[in-house]
């Protein structure tokens, strides 16, 4: 099964100039608490599933294979290493497609979000701790990847 794992992380900053330094993303929640499985709008936003992956369909998604961002948090660098180190164990290949979206990016995107989209829940909460901390869009992103 595809798995799409990952993390919300805010920034308390509200420069840019300040939002690009080493420390200033936290973590908020894991992505796959609410995404238990790939969806159209996990196509749509990073360019996965397990169809787009066997050459069945294709979609110019918003933010496939971006990486993970140079100041990622600090939950997110500890889980990158402990994929690095499972790969050097076992191999390369279960784990991939690493992405990192902005919160405005989504918004602008204006997405069609089926009701029963788990996105759709999760979009709901990234909302109300959006107004609980006094966030703006771009101060929210999810770093995200993959797994077989």
């Amino acid at each position: 099964m595809l798995e799409t794992q990952g993390w919300i992380e805010y920034s308390p900053y509200f420069t840019q100039e300040e939002r690009d330094e080493e420390h200033s993303w936290l973590t908020w929640m894991c992505v796959n608490s609410i995404i238990d499985h790939v969806d159209k709008v996990t196509e749509t936003l990073f360019g996965y599933s397990k169809r787009i992956l066997r050459k069945e369909f294709e979609i110019e998604s918003l933010a496939k294979d971006r990486g993970i961002p140079i100041n990622a948090s600090y939950i997110v660098k500890m889980e990158m290493e402990k994929i690095e180190a499972f790969e050097q164990k076992y191999g390369t290949g279960e784990i991939f497609g690493y992405s990192v979206i902005y919160y405005d990016e989504i918004r602008k995107a204006a997405l069609s979000i089926p009701a029963d989209s788990l996105w759709k829940k999760l979009f709901a909460l990234v909302e109300l701790f959006k107004a609980l901390k006094g966030l703006e869009d771009n101060q929210i992103r999810l770093v995200v990847w993959f797994e077989w």
